[in-house]
């Protein structure tokens, strides 16, 4: 099994454009990626502007696996966006 857990602090106000983009990319990896067990999108309880995804793999050749997958496109496009709201 690997777990992946990365904070992203998002810029005030800019939350609610971020989330729905996230919420996308967890479901497409669980309905996409076989070897992806679960994807939580957490928020932060003290930190309204800070967001962690909890990813699950088989392994962390099933992880680093992730580009190759066609909904990879959305995590790209989350990661940009992430870029986007961050300036």
């Amino acid at each position: 099994m690997h777990v992946v857990c990365v904070t992203f602090p998002i810029t005030v106000g800019k939350i609610e454009e971020f989330l729905p983009k996230m919420h996308l990319q967890a479901r497409n990896s669980i309905e996409r990626e076989p070897d992806c067990y679960r994807f939580d999108v957490c928020q932060s309880n003290t930190n309204d502007h800070e967001v962690f995804p909890y990813e699950v793999y088989t392994d962390e050749a099933a992880f680093e696996n992730i580009s190759t997958v066609p909904s990879s496109k959305n995590l790209t496009a989350s990661r940009q966006l992430l870029s986007e709201i961050n300036r």
